[in-house]
């Protein structure tokens, strides 16, 4: 679902739906779920989703996160543009671990992740396990 009013379609929409359609195509995930983002929503069209959901952005998050938080399970992405944030919340609604998704073995991304963080990295990334 999309606000009426404002849904970017450079950040909120387009790469939630290329976070979803990676998770999908390439590793064969599925799940049940709705999703919302933007603004300028009409309350009458959330009454019937499919629970979960996740609002993606601050905007929706703003207009529609705590309604929605009233009616079913919610996940949140408070941030424009946070596609760490976004694939975390997908592969957790996807049921993927994020490992299936790394092209190494999981030691390797764990020493690698290690490593990162010594060297000072502030990077955003979804949880490992």
């Amino acid at each position: 679902m999309k606000g009426k009013e404002l849904a970017c379609r450079e950040g909120c929409v387009d790469n939630t739906l290329m976070l979803l359609e990676m998770l999908h195509v390439d590793y064969g995930c599925n799940g049940e779920f709705s999703i919302g983002c933007g603004k300028g929503f009409d309350k009458s069209e959330l009454d019937n989703l499919k629970d979960p959901v996740l609002v993606v952005g601050p905007c929706a998050v703003e207009e529609v996160g705590e309604y929605l938080k009233q009616r079913y399970k919610v996940v949140t992405v408070n941030y424009c543009n946070d596609l760490s944030a976004v694939l975390t919340a997908l592969i957790k609604l996807m049921g993927i671990g994020t490992t299936r998704i790394v092209p190494m073995s999981p030691l390797k991304l764990i020493l690698t992740w290690i490593n990162a963080k010594l060297h000072g990295s502030t990077a955003n990334t979804p949880p490992i396990f």
